[in-house]
């Protein structure tokens, strides 16, 4: 009474309420959340509330967690916890009174069967009384959060070198050489066939650790899986066997034979004595065929690891029937613990033993210790089966006692009472390891708190102004910037967006309008043309005709089909993912940690790039856009025409510098001094040339109604060849082609020159009209450009919610431990780990602590 009090001191006007009750179940609830809501302090006094409110502690609980929020849920419980059992003070000596008791069965495979007695009225107040016990402590009984402690230290894998606190919490350690019968003592203290056999294999590859638990059904489950194993039937052994073997292959490293990496399970069932088992791999003599060559050190590291712990308890299995000068484990065993107080000998086989005709006096002699080269605390003598892999464990052990019943080894006084059977085994290990438990817990919970405390201390040397956050709240703050981001890019002005996607369609357009249009346009208008037709009159017309058509087609077929709606989708997207590059880097430089979060960023954006496109209904607008402007083309002002006419002037001239640097790297510099400082592939481009030179004066010097053909080809290969220079067909292809571009643009120069006049004659003569048509071209690209961005703004908003959809289920995929680990890396990662770390030991041992003293 007095100490809930105290802890509810902040209302004084509690202790005059304190034994009201509430009508309504709604006013109790919003009592004790508002007291809740205050703190710790608060949960106590809510708690208070709720048990002088509630009629009875069933209501006190389930109204508790219905109404109490989960962050507050175990605080409540826990305060709820120290209130008497009920207000009649009833005790908590009835707790005891209401066990499920196993009963064997001497059917066959009846062994897992229980029966539960009927309860008298008392005892229905002691089973509440126990239920509503454990549901104020937690649902977790003692070797269950013993269980999660041992999870949480395996689990952890420390940096080289920074090891907090070394894991000396007491485990039963299980070492034996490969085929000692290890497995089989396992099982019967497991009361199930779950380990894998294989007849003189290895099939311990990793070790198992197996955590005992008493319960009404016999199961098994693993710590990070939910799925139940029903152990009271072969089919669900035979899965868990099999899921086992699973788990160790998935924790072998390619090249290897074993692996150090533990997998853990817990097994409930009747009459299974609590503590927890580890199993390691069987100790081997040599190394066979399709083993790694460091096989056998790898198990011994592994045992050596396990049995180095000062609080280990080591259960050594010895076969009775072999000689122990071929052990291999005892001096393993004798290393670790040399006065033998942490050791039980265990001796299968034993019948084996005795129709093999081993004297009785040698195995009594070996369970006095007399023949082992180890200490040891005890000796047990053991019979786990009868070599038939169908016997059930109820068989098994059936069979041992029939053994033990009738044996001299019993009869005779060779092997004592107390320590025959697995039974006595199973309960001398079990009681060792509880008193080695109750000795060591507040040790090893000290060591945790003084490491506690350096790390704080670590932490705020090294990074003073910053909160300690794991890895966990890292992630979280890195992701809110980025949807943050996201959220931004959804909230841009669309002319933000047009500006800067015709400035960059106009940038990619170009480039392609000369080479993948003009270019080839240029070649189709000069084919069919004749030396004399430079200018005017015979077929020049015709040539321009033909570069009309081919110009035309290309644009209509070629760019608004298929390539410049792709094109435009990918502006947009770059567009995308270079803003929300821009803006996280913004929003994460106001955190401090810009590189932290680098892998993170730079994961995210891979994975866009990969996975992020526009969405097929947005580039068919476009490419209804494209075909609506193509459609309609026509220059009805002589503004427009002087605007297509200024736009083809500045871009044919920036691609003329763009072109004539080209011929100057192709030739080199030809200055007075001939050949000086000319590349030797640039000497042979210069001999090129000069044979071109020849062929088109030869037809009237007009490059642009020249075909270079093959004939000319010859005739140039050869001509060089009387010189010594030798060339192929690429390079004389390529000078031809360099300077053909340069004079194709000095062409397309001088008509800007002539169509500057030109608006009305070509509306009146269509002969100026086609001459003109590149005008056309540079109006028809302007035209695009302004309409294509228009409708690429509008797409840009709903592509944008798209993205963060996307970056949504990036952010989803990356979220598991495995990738924050990877993203998230750095000296302030590594030590505000090992503090979170640090400090979830200790609230866990400190609550098993609690639970083991009250016990």
């Amino acid at each position: 009474m007095l100490r809930i009090t105290t802890l509810a001191r902040p209302s004084r006007n509690l202790l005059n309420i304190q034994r009201s009750r509430f009508s309504s179940k709604s006013g109790l609830v919003r009592r004790v959340l508002k007291w809740s809501l205050l703190g710790t302090a608060g949960v106590y006094g809510g708690v208070y509330l709720l048990y002088y409110g509630a009629r009875s502690r069933v209501e006190q609980l389930n109204w508790l967690e219905k109404y109490t929020p989960s962050l507050l849920l175990k605080r409540a419980q826990d305060a709820l916890h120290y209130l008497p059992s009920f207000p009649e003070k009833a005790t908590a000596s009835a707790h005891k009174q209401t066990q499920k008791l196993p009963v064997v069965s001497p059917d066959k495979g009846a062994e897992n069967k229980t029966v539960k007695p009927k309860a008298t009225k008392s005892q229905h107040n002691s089973n509440s009384d126990t239920l509503l016990s454990g549901l104020a402590r937690g649902s977790s009984s003692l070797i269950e959060l013993y269980h999660e402690v041992l999870e949480l230290l395996t689990g952890f894998h420390e940096p080289e070198g920074k090891e907090d606190v070394p894991d000396q919490l007491p485990r039963v350690v299980v070492v034996g050489d490969q085929s000692a019968g290890k497995t089989s003592v396992l099982e019967m203290l497991t009361r199930a066939r779950i380990f894998p056999r294989g007849a003189g294999e290895m099939m311990t590859r990793s070790p198992v650790m197996v955590t005992l638990v008493e319960g009404s059904q016999h199961e098994a489950e693993f710590s990070n899986d939910n799925s139940i194993f029903d152990l009271s039937t072969e089919k669900g052994c035979a899965a868990l066997r099999a899921e086992i073997e699973l788990r160790m292959n998935k924790n072998i490293h390619e090249g290897q034979t074993v692996s150090p990496d533990p997998v853990s399970l817990v097994v409930r069932g009747p009459g299974l004595r609590r503590m927890v088992l580890v199993d390691l791999p069987g100790v081997i003599s040599t190394v066979t065929t399709g083993m790694a060559r460091d096989t056998r050190e790898a198990i011994f590291g592994i045992c050596h690891k396990y049995m180095s712990n000062p609080n280990a308890i080591i259960l050594c299995v010895q076969d009775a029937s072999v000689d122990f000068e071929r052990s291999n484990v005892t001096e393993m065993v004798a290393e670790e613990d040399p006065e033998g107080k942490r050791t039980f000998v265990v001796l299968t086989k034993v019948d084996l033993a005795e129709r093999e005709g081993i004297k009785p006096g040698r195995i009594q002699s070996l369970l006095s210790g007399e023949l082992l080269p180890m200490s040891a605390r005890a000796y047990h003598a053991v019979v786990t089966g009868r070599g038939r892999a169908e016997d059930s464990i109820g068989e098994i052990e059936r069979h041992e006692a029939d053994f033990f019943s009738r044996s001299v080894l019993s009869t005779g006084g060779y092997i004592p009472q107390e320590r025959a059977g697995v039974t006595s085994l199973s309960n001398a290990v079990s009681q060792f390891f509880w008193n080695v438990v109750r000795e060591s817990t507040e040790e090893q919970l000290m060591k945790f708190q003084e490491a506690h405390e350096t790390l704080n201390l670590e932490w705020n040397s090294s990074f003073p102004s910053q909160r300690i956050m794991d890895r966990n709240e890292l992630f979280d703050t890195a992701k809110g910037v980025i949807l943050d981001a996201v959220t931004r890019l959804t909230q841009l002005h669309g002319g933000d967006w047009e500006e800067n996607i015709r400035s960059l369609m106009q940038k990619e357009l170009l480039p392609h309008l000369f080479n993948d249009v003009m270019y080839p346009a240029y070649l189709a208008g000069s084919s069919g043309s004749t030396a004399g037709n430079v200018s005017t009159g015979g077929n020049t017309a015709y040539s321009h005709i033909r570069f009309k058509i081919k110009s035309d087609t290309i644009m209509r077929q070629k760019w608004c089909q298929t390539w410049l709606p792709a094109l435009v989708a990918d502006i947009g997207r770059s567009l995308l993912l270079e803003e929300l590059l821009q803006e996280v880097n913004r929003n994460l430089s106001l955190t401090s940690q810009t590189r932290l979060f680098e892998p993170l960023q730079n994961e995210l954006l891979s994975r866009l790039n990969t996975q992020y496109e526009w969405k097929p209904a947005s580039r068919e607008r476009i490419k209804s856009c494209l075909q609506s402007v193509m459609r309609d083309r026509d220059i009805r002002s002589e503004r427009e025409w002087q605007r297509g006419l200024d736009y083809m002037k500045r871009s044919v001239q920036d691609r003329l510098r763009y072109e004539r640097q080209n011929v100057l790297d192709t030739i080199g510099s030809q200055s007075w001094v001939p050949w000086r400082g000319l590349t030797p592939q640039q000497k042979i481009n210069t001999a090129v040339l000069d044979e071109i030179k020849k062929i088109t004066q030869s037809r009237g010097g007009d490059y642009l109604v020249i075909n270079l053909k093959r004939d000319d080809m010859d005739n140039i290969k050869k001509n060089l060849s009387y010189r010594n220079v030798s060339v192929s067909d690429a390079e004389v292809r390529s000078v031809w082609d360099t300077v053909l571009r340069e004079k194709q643009l000095e062409r397309a120069e001088e008509k800007g020159l002539r169509c500057m006049r030109t608006f009305y004659r070509q509306q009146t003569e269509p002969s100026v009209a086609v001459e003109c048509h590149e005008v056309n071209l540079f109006h028809s690209l302007q035209q695009i450009i302004n309409v294509v961005g228009k409708e690429a703004r509008i797409q840009m908003q709903g592509e944008s919610q798209e993205l963060e959809l996307r970056v949504r289920s990036i952010l989803l995929a990356l979220s598991s431990p495995e990738q924050k680990k990877q993203l998230l890396r750095g000296d302030l990662v590594d030590l505000s780990d090992r503090i979170q770390r640090v400090r979830e030991v200790i609230d866990k041992l400190d609550n098993f602590s609690i639970r083991l003293s009250e016990e």
